[in-house]
């Protein structure tokens, strides 16, 4: 459990950093942002996290 709270912080804690910076130059669609998340990602789990994010910011996104 313990394991599953600090994933949940840093994953807070990703989103929350990423999201500001992408407000300035935001992503006009999916294809964008995820390019974007591949960029700023420093591993595979941060990379899952902001892809989540791109999902959620462009749902109808095909």
């Amino acid at each position: 459990m313990e394991g599953i709270d600090i994933l949940l912080i840093i994953s807070l804690s990703l989103i929350s950093n990423a999201a500001p910076a992408w407000s300035i130059f935001s992503p006009k669609d999916y294809e964008e942002c995820s390019v974007q998340a591949a960029k700023d990602a420093k591993n595979n789990d941060s990379l899952r996290i902001l892809l989540d994010y791109c999902d959620t910011e462009f749902p109808a996104r095909r």
